[in-house]
């Protein structure tokens, strides 16, 4: 029933206007020329960076809990 129904590629959205059907992509990120820096520390350094800007734009509070499972804990211990 469904055979001949085109999929719509992975992150892309599907629009019909008067029969026109094209799927465009979600996001279309810019071009970003690739990262050289002198020394293997300096990229530790620049990624806490961008981590540290990203989440401080993100919260709303100067307080902040995190919760993390790492899975089932017993698998551990057998």
């Amino acid at each position: 029933m469904y055979a001949d129904i085109p999929r719509i590629p992975p992150a892309h959205y599907l629009v019909v206007e008067k029969g026109r059907r094209p799927a465009d992509p979600l996001l279309d990120p810019p071009e970003v020329p690739e990262l050289r820096l002198k020394r293997e520390e300096e990229y530790v350094e620049r990624f806490q960076e961008l981590l540290d800007k990203a989440v401080s734009d993100r919260l709303r509070t100067n307080r902040v809990g995190v919760f993390m499972s790492g899975g089932s804990i017993h698998r551990w211990w057998r």
